[in-house]
């Protein structure tokens, strides 16, 4: 009798250490913060682009889906709508993001992100500013 006590026992306390706690998950979202930012202004005068430091401020949240898709976006800090679109999701830990004005980066394991800005250049002598901005993300 011990024996089959101490069997339910132990298999009592495996089973515990097999199933996570309360619901348990993997991490749905994360809060991206930007760090540095350069760009190019195109002055008008001279009729030619120059380098520029910008302002790095934005915060993003890159966000799981809960709907039937299960898809990965990424959108500005406070905003409804998704500025990125995240099809892959993660492969090797790195995600790739693209969006109508550019395309987002971002590494699990380092916590890295890198955002490109694509429009001003492109398409023309815009008044828009193409820039690569970096920074880093915590779970959200």
């Amino acid at each position: 009798m011990p024996l089959q006590t101490w069997s339910r026992t132990g298999l009592a306390l495996v089973a515990l250490a097999v199933v996570p706690a309360g619901g348990a998950r993997a991490q749905e979202s994360y809060l991206c913060t930007e760090e540095q930012s350069t760009g190019f202004l195109f002055d008008k005068a001279r009729r030619a682009w120059q380098p520029s430091v910008l302002v790095a401020d934005r915060k993003l949240v890159v966000h799981l889906d809960q709907g039937a898709t299960r898809t990965w976006f990424v959108s500005e800090g406070g905003r409804r709508t998704s500025s990125y679109w995240c099809p892959s999701g993660w492969v090797n830990d790195e995600m790739s993001c693209t969006g109508i004005a550019g395309s987002f980066w971002m590494n699990r394991k380092t916590m890295r992100f890198l955002y490109v800005y694509k429009w001003g250049y492109l398409d023309g002598d815009s008044p828009d500013t193409p820039n690569i901005t970096i920074g880093r993300c915590s779970p959200g």
